[in-house]
């Protein structure tokens, strides 16, 4: 399933999800053909991937510490997106 475009190169993102008696998310992800970004939640544990940093959290995280984290991913967006416009050298992840 296609899903929203990636935040780095702006191709549309593959997504999957899997819901438990067609209301309750159990898991979800958006992955990115080019490797540069990813998303998933897995039974409430969630994972962003930024080339290869990740980001994480769960619920047991603070309100707080959940903002912080947004923040951060917005930056390294911002950050990883200028790098690659700026330095084309920056290669695709994905395999060949």
């Amino acid at each position: 399933m296609k899903g929203e475009e990636c935040p780095i190169c702006g191709e549309i993102m593959e997504h999957d999800s899997d819901y438990l008696d067609g209301w309750c998310k159990l898991e979800e992800s958006d992955d990115c053909p080019n490797g540069h970004y990813s998303y998933s939640y897995y039974t409430g544990v969630t994972v962003i991937t930024i080339g290869n940093k990740q980001l994480f959290w769960n619920y047991n995280t603070s309100f707080a510490d959940m903002q912080r984290i947004h923040h951060l991913a917005d930056e390294m967006i911002k950050r990883y997106k200028a790098r690659r416009i700026n330095d084309q050298s920056i290669p695709s992840l994905s395999p060949s």
